[in-house]
């Protein structure tokens, strides 16, 4: 027999339950509405924007050709956000320096509505509600949805190839797989740093398939040239041409280098990351979330393939920019640059705290 007061309680917990999921609603939507105001009520203003990005793209939409990588001001760069803005401006027929930025809080909201769907399948639809609002909190990942810089277009692409690797891994779909090459390809024709997440992925596709035992050697090789022909061909095409065109194909960021000049960044590298990840203000308290999740939860990165998988791409994630940072010529000089490229793996961090935090270790459906 269920008591009164057990009945009374647990109608308060619904309601209180569904006055969250509006309240985290109202918020998503206020953002969503705030991303694509900003969007088209600004032009392009911010310096990048400007001259690596929109005047490639007014070059092709006003010449009506593409000309030689060594002619246009920085030519090793990929060229994908300049194709989509002049794209966008062959389609209206003029060039209108607001509405080529449409895409980017259009990629703004199928990005979310990825995270949501990849969150609410691991988890609940609540807590992938939760998940939106805390990627939200962020007031950096905002700001760049409203402004047209690759970086944002670079962390659409990378989350995504990932985020598609897990829904593979429980699928087991090809499609998904093919989905995952074209998207960690499209990273390495977004920014230079793609082509070093192109390496990732593929670690992360061969731990996958290392881990799989129910294919032969011979099912497994399959999978990775699923996987590598298109991410692959995308990546290699561009930095062939680039050879061919005589364009340096890294811009001259990735000289070795082993003087004690540059082995003394490390700790240097290490305190503006600490820095900029819990003090800048642009994530909110996100990665203080995180590490706490982490504290708390340590057990489930052993039982859970998804949590395992995501924490490893955020290790190798800032393993890599530690190592370029320290043995080569690379370097950042100033707080806005390290930002922007903690940006391209940010929502994995949200990913992470949400799967951490969910009360059961295992809630998987037969397909995504």
């Amino acid at each position: 027999v269920v008591s009164k007061k057990s009945t009374s309680q647990y109608g308060f917990m619904k309601i209180l339950k569904a006055a969250f999921t509006a309240l985290l609603i109202v918020f998503i939507a206020q953002n969503i509405f705030y991303v694509f105001w900003r969007s088209m009520a600004i032009p392009i203003s911010a310096w990048d924007a400007i001259a690596t990005i929109a005047f490639k793209a007014k070059i092709f939409f006003f010449e009506q050709s593409l000309p030689p990588l060594s002619l246009l001001p920085h030519g090793a760069y990929p060229l994908f956000v300049p194709f989509i803005e002049s794209w966008i401006a062959f389609n209206l027929g003029y060039w209108d320096e607001i509405l080529v930025k449409i895409i980017f809080p259009c990629a703004f909201l199928s990005y979310l509505t990825i995270h949501y769907k990849f969150l609410a399948y691991f988890t609940d639809k609540t807590w992938a509600l939760l998940g939106c609002a805390i990627l939200l909190s962020s007031n950096f990942f905002i700001y760049h949805a409203t402004i047209s810089y690759r970086d944002f277009f670079l962390m659409y692409f990378n989350s995504i190839a990932i985020i598609l690797l897990l829904f593979w891994n429980q699928s087991k779909s090809n499609s998904f797989l093919i989905l995952a090459g074209l998207f960690a390809g499209f990273t390495t024709f977004t920014k230079l740093e793609g082509t070093g997440y192109l390496f990732i992925h593929t670690f992360l596709v061969i731990g996958l398939l290392w881990k799989n035992k129910t294919l032969s050697f011979t099912g497994k090789l399959k999978k990775f040239i699923i996987f590598a022909t298109p991410s692959y061909l995308i990546c290699l095409s561009f930095h062939i041409y680039k050879i061919c065109l005589g364009v340096a194909g890294m811009s001259g960021r990735l000289n070795l280098t082993t003087t004690d000049e540059h082995l003394v960044r490390l700790p240097v590298i290490a305190h503006d990351f600490f820095s900029n990840l819990f003090f800048s203000g642009n994530w909110s308290i996100i990665w203080f979330l995180l590490f706490i999740s982490l504290l708390l939860h340590a057990r489930k990165i052993q039982h859970s393939i998804e949590i395992k998988l995501l924490s490893l791409s955020l290790v190798m994630f800032f393993l890599m920019y530690f190592i370029f940072l320290t043995f080569t010529s690379a370097f950042i000089d100033n707080v806005g640059l390290l930002s922007r490229i903690i940006l391209h793996f940010f929502p994995v961090s949200v990913l992470l705290i949400i799967l951490l935090n969910f009360p059961l270790d295992a809630h998987h459906k037969k397909y995504p």
